[in-house]
């Protein structure tokens, strides 16, 4: 983000161009943005800027990270929002802190709850291997499973490749088993 020029941007095509060197990755990027993404670098593009110019002249310390979201967290709270919620606190109360991984790791759990495959997750997040990103930056809990089980369908409506539907081949396996299953 640091390095990234006005040359690097283009609002037309909805996209970052992220150059070898400027990250990890070994290689060129070209990012797609969101429309709220569009719209904020919209508004700080100069008129006429330089392709050389950079987007952000500088980035913040973690230090003045956590002063901007503590002043934040107190203007929410100044607003009548409980002080006991973990809404814009450094750290919640299952003990996670936020820092730049911490939202790419939000970013990238929204991915998979946007049923984006895990592959396209992947190079969204330019990560060189699909394990990196699924194990590392997606954070499901249990109601994301519990919405997983609830998408099944109704078993009695699964076809069972060679043996029709579930309630036969339930049927048939029951009066295989022994009495004492």
């Amino acid at each position: 983000m640091a390095k990234l020029t006005w040359a690097d941007v283009d609002l037309e095509g909805r996209s970052i161009l992220v150059r070898i060197g400027t990250g990890k990755a070994l290689r060129d990027d070209l990012i797609p943005l969101h429309d709220q993404v569009v719209r904020v670098l919209q508004e700080i593009r100069p008129p006429h800027p330089m392709p050389t110019s950079r987007v952000f002249w500088s980035m913040p310390t973690i230090k003045s990270f956590y002063g901007d979201l503590e002043r934040a967290r107190e203007s929410w709270i100044s607003e009548g929002n409980p002080e006991s919620s973990d809404y814009l606190a450094k750290r919640d109360s299952a003990g996670r802190w936020v820092d730049f991984h911490s939202l790419r790791k939000t970013f990238c759990t929204a991915l998979v709850r946007a049923n984006v495959s895990p592959q396209t997750s992947r190079e969204i997040m330019r990560h060189a291997d699909v394990r990196t990103t699924m194990t590392h930056y997606v954070d499901l809990r249990l109601r994301d499973l519990a919405a997983a089980i609830g998408g099944v369908p109704d078993l009695k409506e699964i076809d069972f490749p060679g043996s029709g539907r579930v309630e036969s081949h339930l049927a048939r396996n029951s009066q295989e088993l022994p009495e004492s299953a």
